[in-house]
């Protein structure tokens, strides 16, 4: 939903097929509730908002997993 919510701000008030495409080709960022690091979207090589891979291990005393420095 988060990265649904941005692309709708992105867009503007005057949501079209056009106003979506539109914040596609210029782009913008999104920061996921999972991600530790903002993405960005827009024309390719960033569609997929280029993601980089994560290693996550599960902490025991925080009882919730934590990310491996790299």
């Amino acid at each position: 939903m988060t990265l649904l919510q941005a692309w709708l701000e992105a867009a503007g008030e005057d949501l079209n097929y056009g106003t979506l495409q539109t914040a596609l080709d210029v782009g913008f960022d999104v920061t996921l509730p999972t991600d530790p690091t903002e993405r960005h979207y827009g024309p390719p090589p960033d569609a997929d908002g280029d993601p980089p891979a994560y290693l996550f291990e599960w902490d025991p005393d925080a009882e919730d997993f934590a990310l491996i420095e790299q």
